[in-house]
């Protein structure tokens, strides 16, 4: 009862290593050749899914302001988590008569 039906049907666990949080801060690798030396060697971008169509993943770019595709790729998922706050909003009252 611990194994999921893959682990039963392969011998063996599946490999979620590819699966990242939606809308995570990540950096697609700048490959333009224009940048030089000081330039930045990456962008700053949003995951957004994968590709239909091969292995890369889908980003949205926020300097360029378009969707790319692209398995070149560092995602940050621990800082989208730590900016989460709990609810501001007041909970449930309970109301008395009197």
């Amino acid at each position: 009862f611990n194994k999921t039906p893959y682990e039963l049907i392969n011998g063996r666990k599946p490999n979620i290593s590819f699966l990242h949080v939606f809308g995570a801060l990540c950096y697609p690798k700048n490959d333009r050749e224009d940048i030089g030396k000081l330039g930045a060697k990456g962008d700053i971008g949003f995951f957004i899914g994968y590709s239909a169509d091969s292995c890369a993943y889908r980003i949205y770019n926020r300097r360029t302001k378009k969707i790319m595709e692209t398995m070149n790729v560092s995602f940050d998922e621990l800082s989208a988590m730590a900016f989460e706050q709990p609810s501001s909003k007041p909970g449930l009252q309970c109301m008395t008569s009197g």
